[in-house]
């Protein structure tokens, strides 16, 4: 609890583990998707544009996102520890605490993205490019005040998520093991 130093800003060992962490869970996170997405590649390659057009690779990018999603919501988990300071939590600990939970905790973690994803696909719809935002027009930077904004508070409220499924999947199952002693 660092909120009696009165300091605006801490990068601490705390918060660069964390920060390393986090590329870390990128890097597993990516690193699954683009072993995922080549042989989809090439499955959509093999059928040319015909097949880019369907339901089928509609389907195949949706199956991408929930595998990955669900990889993503697992090892997030990991985070909030390091913020706790919980010692020797890591990626396995997550991945371990979190199983045949993985669907709800998709939906879960899932839930604060999707205010953000549809105000930027009907950004999309109505033609509006993200660079479109910067011109100058006063009704553009309002709507892109408005994005910024609500990218903000549903990010706080994705942070909120992740530490309650910390809360949930971590904490509550040490305090059933110690309740059984």
């Amino acid at each position: 609890d660092d909120s009696y130093s009165r300091k605006a800003v801490i990068f601490d060992q705390r918060v660069w583990y964390y920060i390393l962490r986090g590329i870390l869970i990128g890097i597993i996170v990516g690193g699954t998707a683009l072993l995922l997405a080549v042989p989809f590649i090439f499955i959509v390659s093999s059928f040319a544009s015909a097949f880019t057009d369907s339901i089928a690779f509609f389907a195949l990018v949706a199956c991408l996102l929930i595998i990955v999603g669900l990889i993503a919501a697992r090892l997030s988990i990991a985070l909030p520890a390091i913020a706790l300071n919980v010692p020797n939590f890591g990626l396995g600990d997550a991945w371990n605490a979190t199983t045949g939970n993985s669907i709800r905790l998709l939906i879960v973690t899932s839930l604060p993205l999707v205010p953000l994803y549809l105000l930027a696909w009907g950004l999309d719809a109505t033609g509006t490019e993200q660079s479109d935002l910067f011109q100058g027009s006063p009704s553009l930077a309002v709507i892109h005040l408005i994005y910024q904004v609500a990218d903000f508070a549903f990010g706080l409220l994705g942070l909120t998520v992740l530490s309650l499924t910390y809360a949930f999947f971590v904490e509550r199952r040490a305090n059933d093991t110690l309740q059984e002693t």
